[in-house]
């Protein structure tokens, strides 16, 4: 699963330009910094963000140089936009609007021109704090907001169903 999610975030990372000095980067439910190390790795000042206070902990104690914040996005208060966001496996655990509520966020959070890096889940879960869309959904979800979707890439996380679809 890492593995590929990793390929998948690497693949669209590439899509986006080099990194100005003075760059900054916003990992959203940076969880325990992967997403944050490699964006600070390529050059952005990074700041991840999210609502577990242990993984927090932990992310600061392994990469001193990123800014860990505990908070949600909604309630992150942006004081300089990014040029790049990142968010992984984040937004569908928030109900339909509430999404489109933190997609407005991103928007308001970038620089003119910024990048936004998402992988969500598509198709459904039984599990109540799951809210999936289609791929479609997501990229009308993004543009409804005023973002102009530049690539999409698919990555399987179940190995049973890659393997049957293959």
């Amino acid at each position: 699963f890492a593995r590929s999610q990793q390929m998948s975030y690497q693949a669209l990372f590439d899509l986006t330009p080099p990194p100005r000095p003075g760059a900054r980067a916003l990992d959203i439910g940076c969880g325990a910094g992967r997403w944050s190390r490699l964006l600070s790795e390529r050059g952005y000042q990074t700041v991840g963000i999210d609502l577990q206070p242990a993984l927090i902990e932990a992310a600061r104690s392994r990469y001193p140089n990123i800014d860990f914040l505990r908070t949600s996005v909604q309630e992150y208060r942006v004081e300089e936009p990014f040029d790049l966001i990142s968010s992984v496996e984040v937004i569908r655990h928030n109900p339909f609007e509430e999404q489109l509520v933190i997609i407005e966020k991103i928007r308001a959070s970038l620089v003119e021109g910024g990048y936004v890096i998402m992988l969500e889940g598509i198709g459904s879960d039984p599990r109540p704090n799951a809210f999936y869309r289609a791929v479609d959904g997501w990229i009308e979800a993004f543009e409804r907001s005023g973002f102009r979707n530049i690539a999409v890439q698919r990555y399987y996380y179940n190995l049973v169903l890659r393997a049957v679809e293959q």
